[in-house]
């Protein structure tokens, strides 16, 4: 059969490290996200699920030049209808991309500390840095009657500026990846059914 050059390659690794990404994720959900045991027992292994998963993502969305097979080489080979889905899929997820993205490239890089490189130089999510501003309260209101002093309160206004000024510059933190397991589920589903009917539309064409 005359498939597009490269096509098979290319859907061989979208099924590939789509099935890694959802068994990563399901991982995550089930056997570490609340096992504290777990976590005390193997330093930071919340952290490598969540790497592993965030760089996966990154090669099937080809968030690089570099990455030849993912959703950029699919879009090379599609037809027009096809072309389209993939478009409407990029804009729809436009936010969280630019989040993965930056975040991939940190991840990989995070030695760098120039002013402009450095992965520590990333903002929190409101979500976690509220958190962390709740448990400090708790642990405030324990030793200390809730009352807060002026040393509280800087320790407080600190934290808040640890927010981002967008999602795209967001780390990625265990809380935050948790909350958007759902998306890179739909996601990756999304990009796999995409292949799919790619490697069916050229199946009936031969």
């Amino acid at each position: 059969m005359n498939y597009p050059r490269n096509f098979q390659n290319i859907y061989f690794i979208v099924e590939d490290l789509s099935k890694s990404i959802l068994s990563n994720i399901n991982d995550y959900e089930k056997n570490i996200h609340d096992n504290f045991k777990l976590k005390h027992n193997f330093y930071n292994i919340d952290f490598v699920y969540m790497h592993s998963v965030l760089l996966d993502i990154g090669k099937l969305l080809c968030v690089t030049g570099s990455d030849k097979s993912g959703l950029n080489e699919l879009e090379k080979l599609a037809p027009n209808q096809f072309k389209k889905e993939i478009n409407d899929f990029k804009l729809k997820y436009s936010d969280i991309i630019s989040k993965i993205t930056t975040n991939r490239n940190k991840i990989i890089a995070h030695i760098d500390i120039s002013e402009n490189g450095s992965y520590f130089k990333l903002g929190f999510s409101h979500t976690e840095i509220d958190r962390k501003i709740e448990d400090f309260k708790k642990y405030v209101e324990s030793i200390n009657n809730g009352v807060l002093n002026k040393s509280d309160l800087e320790v407080i206004d600190g934290y808040n500026k640890l927010k981002s000024s967008s999602i795209k510059y967001e780390r990625y933190s265990p809380s935050d990846f948790y909350k958007d397991k759902d998306i890179f589920v739909e996601m990756v589903n999304i990009i796999r059914k995409i292949a799919q009917e790619l490697n069916y539309h050229f199946y009936k064409e031969n």
